[in-house]
């Protein structure tokens, strides 16, 4: 069995050569070549990302060739602020004359007959490596670590074919991460750039026949309301609860979010957040919990960070927090504070450092279109944000999976066998394109197999018809936003059902079924025309759905994950996504709290 136990130990120093970077005054940036500083090492990708790289005018320096960047170039962080950063690497997968790096950069220049740099690249970058790397540096204000000391870290190397097959897998990973992350760029530039066609440019469906108006802020559509954040959608702030009461934090389950978190994520959507607090600290203290999928606003110091909450939560004081509603949606709610972030910096003041708060935000003008244009506009970037969350969610699944493997690689404790030994050593280089399927060998040597598909059943007769499938197929049949009248829902309906013809009980029995979707708010009649009410739980009103809860679970007890099941089919919805079981489990949480539910203390809730 072939695994990374085998090879030896050596130092930096004998595996390459490093160098030192180039120092030059400030006024030469802006133009020239680029130039390879400490955020661009500081990334999760252990590859220097070329396109993002300041310029420096060396023209005139001799001898400048010698910093060129080759393909395979290891780039140490030599000097930091934080001492955690001390030492991190990433290297380049190019030969790049252009670029170069500076003074708080150390290179390293490995030699590929004994080592693959990608290899070393993650074994420099494992939690042991980083250990001894911060244990060689020093300083005070500013830590520091030197090409010696580096030279004298030993690693472990094992012979050249199996450091390339671990570089192939878990570069894998890290191909497929960029790849997702690059989708999410696309997808947030497109909702952005629909924004601004729309609310910005005002070059809306049909503007070229709708007149505008003069207004404080200039011409806008005729008919578009100017109003103020106060009158358009309610805010929040956050707080501290003290750090002297263990109690306020010990064991807390509380989502408690700082900036740092968002600053640290850059993420549209944020899962999770660093530091948790108890009930009793949310008592305690000025922090005020909001539902899921409210908009996050960085609002001190560092402003105009934005971040939409998965889960229930609050923040410390340096936040205000937007709550979406049905006149101003999440999704617009989100752009409309993206694209207006300048403002908030201009408005904010302070000498310590610059805060916009909550009572200046609140005097913001807001120009509000029409509903059906906010709702269209809501309707066509929904899909893109989910997607978004869950090519988010992916990319953390695949960094969470490649970082258990990493040690477990290097050490020997995972061989290749456990891996269902990789055919593509013999017939690639290691200079070729990892291949995609690594991820899922590795995943498979950590995690269990699939269960089995389940064959789907015939069609039921309609009165066996579980009623709740119904306004499943309700939905589906809406969802392509087409209106219908009331004798064509039915034959749609009845049709996606399996029933190719819509006898009288057929129709009577669908005809009740639509009567209950549109109590339900799945469709909505106006006038006998029907249409899909909402396309997401995230579209709703927190109380609604809260009675809705109350209304899908009954009175007995109930496990919590089929009280979430039952609320996803009360509201139409055949599998319970992302955004329903959040949704459910906040207001599960929320119930509790207000005394309309009660919990057994184990894993059953019911009606109180």
């Amino acid at each position: 069995m072939e695994s990374a136990a085998a090879g030896a130990q050596a130092t930096l120093s004998e595996l390459g050569e490093f160098r030192n970077g180039v120092n030059f005054g400030k006024g030469l940036k802006g133009k020239g070549l680029g130039l390879i500083n400490v955020k661009d090492i500081f990334r999760d990708s252990p590859k220097v990302d070329f396109s993002s790289l300041d310029l420096v005018d060396l023209a005139g320096l001799r001898g400048v060739e010698r910093y060129f960047v080759e393909e395979g170039d290891l780039f140490f962080v030599r000097s930091s602020v934080k001492r955690e950063g001390i030492g991190f690497v990433a290297h380049s997968d190019r030969r790049h004359h252009g670029a170069l790096h500076c003074g708080f950069v150390i290179r390293f220049r490995p030699d590929k007959k004994r080592v693959d740099y990608r290899f070393l690249t993650y074994a420099l970058r494992s939690p042991e490596a980083r250990d001894k790397i911060r244990n060689l540096s020093g300083g005070a204000a500013i830590t520091n670590v030197s090409q010696e000391a580096l030279g004298t870290l030993p690693v472990h190397i094992p012979p050249l074919r199996i450091q390339q097959r671990i570089a192939s897998i878990l570069s894998a990973y890290d191909d497929l991460i960029e790849n997702n992350q690059r989708r999410i760029k696309i997808l947030e530039t497109m909702a952005r750039a629909l924004y601004r066609e729309w609310f910005v440019h005002f070059r809306f469906p049909g503007h070229e026949n709708h007149p505008r108006v003069a207004s404080p802020l200039g011409e806008i559509p005729e008919g578009w309301e100017r109003k103020t954040v106060s009158d358009s959608f309610d805010i929040t702030g956050g707080g501290t609860p003290s750090r002297k009461e263990p109690a306020y934090w010990a064991g807390g389950t509380v989502q408690w979010f700082s900036p740092s978190d968002l600053t640290g994520a850059s993420t549209m959507f944020m899962d999770d957040s660093g530091d948790h607090i108890t009930d009793r600290g949310l008592a305690g203290s000025s922090a005020r919990l909001f539902p899921a999928r409210s908009v996050m606003l960085t609002s001190r110091a560092t402003i105009g960070v934005v971040a939409i909450n998965t889960h229930e939560a609050c923040t410390n004081q340096g936040f205000i927090t937007c709550i979406p509603n049905e006149r101003v949606p999440l999704n617009f709610l989100f752009q409309w504070i993206r694209e207006n972030v300048p403002t908030f910096q201009r408005m904010a003041s302070g000498a310590t450092f610059k805060e916009i708060s909550r009572g200046v935000f609140k005097t913001i003008e807001v120009i509000l279109p029409p509903v059906d244009l906010v709702r269209r506009f809501e309707d066509i970037v929904s899909p893109l944000s989910e997607q978004i969350l869950v090519l988010q969610r992916q990319v953390q699944n695949l960094r969470r999976t490649r970082d258990l493997l990493l040690p477990r690689l290097l050490s020997g404790q995972i061989t290749f066998s456990d891996l269902e030994a990789n055919p593509f050593d013999e017939a690639r280089t290691s200079d070729e394109a990892p291949t995609a399927q690594a991820p899922a060998r590795a995943a498979r040597a950590i995690s269990p197999a699939p269960k089995p598909a389940i064959a789907p059943e015939p069609t039921p007769a309609i009165d066996d018809t579980e009623r709740a499938d119904v306004l499943c197929t309700i939905r589906q049949v809406f969802n392509d936003g087409g209106a219908r009248h009331r004798d064509s829902a039915i034959r749609d309906i009845a049709h996606a059902l399996g029933y190719q013809r819509t006898g009288s009980h057929i129709r009577e029995v669908v005809s009740g079924d639509l009567a209950t979707a549109v109590r339900r708010g799945i469709v909505t009649n106006d006038g006998g025309v029907y249409r899909l009410g909402y396309r997401s739980y995230a579209e709703c009103t927190r109380e609604s759905l809260k009675s809705d809860f109350e209304s899908a679970i009954g009175r007995a007890w109930i496990e919590r994950d089929d009280a979430i099941r039952a609320f996803a089919r009360w509201g139409g919805f055949g599998r319970v996504g992302p955004v329903i079981e959040e949704t459910a489990r906040s207001l599960i949480n929320g119930l509790i709290r207000e005394g309309r539910l009660e919990t057994d203390g184990r894993d059953r809730i019911r009606r109180v």
